[in-house]
């Protein structure tokens, strides 16, 4: 018998009666993995036409980021930091 289990239901360091099965185990790192997960972003610099520019406007990455629950981490695509 398959027990239903998600991340919130292990919230305790209390030992589990009967103990997980190795297929309890993997099923329950993989939601803990999804749940926990940073989540990708970009930030994209776009450039307005001017009159020099016939090509119209233009847009760049100028930045990867990565959005944690308590924050995010961004880093520049040009060297440098920041």
């Amino acid at each position: 018998m398959q027990r239903s289990l998600t991340v919130g239901a292990i919230a305790t360091l209390e030992p589990l009666d009967p103990a997980l099965t190795s297929s309890e185990l993997a099923t329950l790192t993989d939601e803990l993995v999804f749940a926990t997960a940073p989540r990708l972003f970009a930030i994209v610099q776009s450039y307005e036409p001017g009159d020099s520019d016939p090509d119209g406007p233009d847009a760049r990455v100028a930045a990867w980021g990565m959005a944690f629950e308590d924050g995010a981490e961004v880093v520049r695509v040009d060297s440098g930091g920041g």
